[in-house]
C-alpha cells in the first residue's frame, strides 16, 4: 500500500466533508446480518466491484483488527475496525489504499431489529477526498453516494436469497 490515510476516529463522522448515508430494511435479525458482515467471504458475493477481502493477523473481527478489500482486483484498502457490536454495529476506517481514493474514511453500519425478524441496515460513509480529488468533490459526490447505495441494496438482495 502506497497511500497511508488520515487515522481518524469517531469523532470524524461529525466533521467529514462527505456524508453518504443509506437505509435498507432486510429480511433477517440484526444478529443474521452482523454474521453476514463479519463474513470476509460474503462481501464479494453482495458489494458490487469487490474481489476479496482478507482479514490481516490473527484477529478475525473485533476492535483494532485489519482486513484488506481488493476492489475490481486493482484497489485495495487496509482497514481498521473502531466498533464491533455484534448484531449492533460494524465500522471501520480506511488505513492505506493504493489509489487516491480518500484522505480518511470511515464506514459505519448501524442495525436495528424490527418486528417480524426483520432488521434496519444504516449503512453510512464518511469520507474526506484527497486534496488533489477535493475539487471535485461536486463531480464525484453522486458516483460515491451511487456506490454506497448499490452496496446496501446488495446486502439486500443477498439477505433475501
Amino acid at each position: 500500500m502506497l497511500f497511508k490515510c488520515t487515522p481518524v476516529e469517531l469523532d470524524f463522522i461529525a466533521v467529514a466533508p462527505l456524508s453518504f448515508e443509506n437505509s435498507v430494511e432486510v429480511d433477517a435479525s440484526a444478529e443474521a446480518v452482523f454474521d453476514i458482515l463479519a463474513d470476509v467471504n460474503s462481501w464479494p458475493r453482495w458489494f458490487s466491484g469487490m474481489t476479496k477481502v482478507v482479514w490481516n493477523g490473527k484477529a478475525k473481527g473485533g476492535v483494532g483488527a485489519q482486513r484488506t478489500i481488493s476492489l475490481m482486483g486493482l484497489v485495495k484498502v487496509k482497514e481498521t475496525f473502531l466498533e464491533w457490536q455484534p448484531g449492533k454495529r460494524f465500522c471501520f476506517r480506511f488505513e492505506r489504499q493504493n489509489a487516491l481514493l480518500a484522505r480518511a474514511a470511515v464506514e459505519d453500519i448501524h442495525l436495528t431489529d424490527l418486528d417480524d425478524g426483520r432488521c434496519r441496515v444504516d449503512y453510512n460513509v464518511y469520507m474526506e477526498l484527497p486534496r488533489p480529488l477535493s475539487p471535485l468533490a461536486l463531480l464525484l459526490k453522486p458516483v460515491l453516494g451511487t456506490i454506497f447505495k448499490r452496496g446496501a441494496e446488495g446486502l439486500k438482495a443477498y439477505v433475501r436469497r
